[in-house]
């Protein structure tokens, strides 16, 4: 079955908890995030100011994220000063704060550049269940005041499993998990017409011989999730595409 990686989406993530400096307008208005000279492992050392297009996003356990496309700086404050170490900076711009100040002291930011050089800024409440998730997602440790990273260009990162692409899913990170191995055998049981939830779940568990819902019935559950959303998007990409087609001629 077709399966990506974390490392086909994000080239490196970090996770840190963030301080009043950061994020509380009474502390500072420095619009910086800090202790980032651990993201040089995928942002590369700014030889020079560099502009990041960017997604800012709020997340909670309850309600939809807030957005905001913007952008950011990622620079060195010691650019002119070559007898010190390189000390590298990520800047947000003031259009941003309607989504950073949503965060204060102790909550969570994760700094994520995507494989399309796009940065995916995400924040959450400390402790929650999105924080957590993401942790896992990542594969990082609970976060403390200095970044700590993985550099996705050197390991793969998780397996996209259901699991994996619902957490995905929160973060707006559109998976494509259509396999057209399987389309042979669904149009040769379905044909072009989408089946019933019954017959649809049947089959994608007994195309799983090696699940046992007796002795692992998570794991059981897990596989015959994963495939049945695997299955229901080849299917639906193939049915869509004879529809498009078959509306182009006369």
């Amino acid at each position: 079955m077709k399966q990506g990686y974390l490392a086909d989406y994000f080239s490196g993530v970090g996770v840190k908890r963030l301080s009043g400096t950061e994020v509380d307008p009474g502390v500072s208005n420095g619009h910086e995030f800090q202790g980032t000279r651990a993201l040089q492992a995928f942002l590369g050392l700014p030889s020079e100011s560099r502009s990041i297009p960017c997604t800012y996003m709020w997340l909670t356990d309850d309600d939809p994220p807030m957005r905001l496309d913007a952008a950011a700086t990622w620079y060195d404050a010691r650019a002119k000063q070559p007898h010190r170490a390189p000390e590298p900076r990520l800047l947000y711009t003031a259009e941003a704060e309607a989504v950073v100040y949503q965060a204060s002291e102790n909550d969570t930011l994760f700094v994520c550049l995507g494989r399309n050089e796009r940065l995916l800024i995400l924040l959450c409440r400390g402790g929650s269940d999105i924080e957590q998730q993401l942790l896992w997602l990542f594969g990082l440790e609970s976060p403390t005041l200095r970044f700590a990273q993985r550099d996705l260009r050197v390991q793969q990162g998780s397996r996209l499993d259901f699991a994996a692409r619902h957490v995905l899913d929160a973060i707006e990170v559109e998976v494509d998990v259509s396999d057209d191995a399987w389309l042979d055998r669904l149009l040769a049981k379905f044909g072009t017409k989408f089946p019933g939830t019954a017959p649809f779940s049947a089959f994608a568990r007994s195309q799983i011989r090696t699940a046992d819902p007796l002795a692992q019935p998570d794991q059981a559950l897990m596989l015959w999730l994963d495939l049945e959303e695997t299955l229901f998007f080849t299917l639906e990409r193939h049915i869509i595409d004879q529809r498009l087609r078959a509306g182009f001629v006369e």
